[in-house]
């Protein structure tokens, strides 16, 4: 299975690499939550595997459409099939436990259901605007595609609380038969290769060179002239907040790290759950803040702008990566269709 490219704003995780001005959701099993600081005008469809983008042949045209967050960069994250990928692997780990005579394991993701509400174009970050704000405050929108994310939160997190041993011992098998599927290869094939790319240290380190490596670096300069103006406006606008320690800029509203620590104290605040009111209004005008200072309109101009090149410049390594995507959808719906076996 091929892994997923992410944007990256200083994490540096499997689960959160992503552009700036978006925190990402990236492992979307795991953790969906984060928000871009893009505005909002119009429609709030759903973003799914084909929603923001035109697949023909070996390229991808996406739309510009700043109320979604959509940028050229977007078809060759890997995002857009993320959830495609989730179901047809849990499927088959399903199918192999219960064989294994393990009945209560459930599959967490259907992709056909409608994305979350503030999921932004590329399949993996969230919006945070002014319609997102008074809705869900800095936090991420439910995802109606997870299943089982109602009764995880209510658990505190823990999907397999009071397993057996032989419960995770099996699970470990039939999740790498459901990886091996969804890649298109044997098992062996899947382990020797995970093998291989995670034997030493020296070995997971990525080619800075390489096309992923580049492409979770892209950014754009938020120290210029246009965006260093913007944020100053910015910060005035929210002085009446009070929020003592308001950063220079704004920050990635989904991040736990990046929100100011008052107000992360003051709320116990985490990237799922229901925003208090306070947190509502607190949110609605920093985004109202963000879109009269120009920071938003800005942002996204200098970020598609930012990625058009990168496309432009890169079209010959990008296809074969939007090819290996789309390969895998291909798998993935088969595997679906067929019910995993």
């Amino acid at each position: 299975m091929s892994t997923p490219i992410f944007r990256e704003v200083g994490m540096v995780n499997y689960c959160s690499r992503l552009r700036p001005g978006l925190t990402g959701v990236a492992c979307l099993l795991i953790f969906l939550g984060a928000c871009s600081q893009g505005s909002i005008s119009g429609n709030q469809d759903s973003p799914g595997v084909d929603n923001t983008s035109e697949v023909a042949g070996s390229e991808a045209e996406v739309v510009k459409d700043q109320s979604q967050w959509t940028l050229p960069t977007d078809p060759y994250y890997g995002g857009q099939i993320l959830a495609l990928t989730s179901q047809a692997e849990e499927t088959v780990v399903k199918n192999c436990m219960v064989k294994a005579g393990f009945s209560d394991y459930r599959v967490r993701m259907d992709a056909s259901a409608p994305a979350p509400a503030n999921l932004a174009g590329d399949g993996i970050s969230v919006l945070f605007n002014e319609t997102t704000a008074k809705q869900f405050g800095y936090r991420r929108a439910p995802d109606p595609r997870d299943l089982l994310e109602a009764e995880i939160e209510a658990s505190g997190g823990d999907l397999f609380s009071g397993k057996s041993n032989e419960f995770f011992d099996q699970l470990d098998i039939c999740n790498l038969e459901g990886q091996a599927a969804v890649a298109g290869v044997s098992v062996d094939e899947f382990k020797a290769s995970h093998q291989e790319s995670t034997g030493s240290a020296d070995a997971v380190q990525e080619n800075p060179a390489s096309i992923g490596s580049q492409l979770n670096r892209l950014g754009v300069d938020l120290n210029s002239p246009e965006l260093s103006a913007a944020a100053a406006s910015w910060r005035e606008c929210m002085v009446p907040l009070g929020i003592s320690d308001l950063p220079d800029r704004p920050w990635n509203a989904g991040s736990t790290r990046e929100l100011p620590e008052s107000l992360r104290d003051k709320w116990g605040w985490k990237p799922t759950g229901k925003p208090s009111a306070d947190e509502i209004a607190t949110a609605s005008a920093d985004a109202a803040c963000r879109a009269s200072s120009g920071w938003t309109d800005t942002l996204y101009q200098q970020e598609w702008d930012t990625h058009q090149a990168f496309v432009d410049a890169h079209r010959a390594e990008l296809t074969p990566v939007l090819a290996e995507h789309q390969a895998e959808a291909a798998r993935a719906r088969e595997i679906i269709a067929k019910g995993g076996a």
